[in-house]
């Protein structure tokens, strides 16, 4: 941990008051200068309402640290002179963490990412938080099985957001506001898909249960006999 990082951690730990009315599921998504959290800086943040799909928050920051950051650049367009007089993370933390401050339910793509990073920053997410992550879902809906790992590989938003026919508009991947847009949609459609899934088994479900009543009445209609049976028999026993 670099002294920014220590002195973001600082801001972090000062109390905040929630948003008020703040939104309870939220979409997060980050653009950074690279891939390690405790080396590299988050460029862009973008946090949108899941229930109503307005922008929350939407912000470039000044690394405090990092000079360039070419093989990033190159994905995320985002040079050093578009964020040049942008502010930095910490001069923003108390309002990303009043806003984190109401959340319920955090979705993201590749969810574990952006909060790490987030929190490697001295973002507050609240005890109890549920974590949504896009990516991690889709990948069996999609299908395509990695052999090393032995479980479905993960696939890339644009992958993700093609499968359910997203329409990109005049927006493009790696942008996080875009991007927080996309994985909203395919958050929906996931959960669209999964609840047509369950409603399948649901309405498949009282045929099992019909056998198991018959079952169950002629199991009981075979005790009622062998009881009856019992009842007349010269055997039995009148002391039991």
């Amino acid at each position: 941990m670099n002294d920014y990082q220590k002195e973001c951690q600082e801001v972090g730990n000062i109390p905040v008051t929630p948003k008020p009315n703040g939104a309870r599921h939220i979409v997060i998504d980050t653009e950074t200068t690279g891939f390690d959290p405790y080396k590299d800086e988050i460029l862009q943040l973008s946090i949108l309402d899941a229930d109503t799909k307005e922008m929350v928050f939407d912000e470039y920051f000044r690394p405090a640290v990092m000079e360039t950051w070419p093989d990033a650049e190159r994905v995320n367009h985002i040079s050093p002179g578009m964020v040049a007089n942008r502010p930095t993370l910490k001069d923003r933390l108390t309002e990303i963490n009043s806003i984190l401050a109401s959340a319920e339910t955090v979705i993201g793509y590749n969810t574990p990412f952006d909060t790490g990073f987030l929190t490697a920053y001295g973002a507050k997410f609240p005890n109890g938080t549920e974590y949504s992550d896009v990516m991690r879902d889709f990948a069996p809906v999609y299908g395509e099985w990695n052999e090393y790992y032995g479980d479905y590989k993960w696939k890339s938003l644009s992958v993700c957001a093609e499968y359910f026919g997203y329409d990109w508009g005049n927006t493009a991947a790696h942008n996080s506001l875009s991007d927080c847009l996309a994985t909203l949609h395919c958050y929906v459609q996931l959960q669209n898909l999964f609840a047509k899934e369950k409603a399948q088994e649901v309405t498949a479900r009282p045929s099992v249960l019909g056998q198991l009543a018959e079952i169950s009445s002629n199991n009981r209609s075979n005790d009622d006999k062998l009881q009856q049976n019992h009842r007349s028999s010269p055997e039995r026993n009148p002391e039991r």
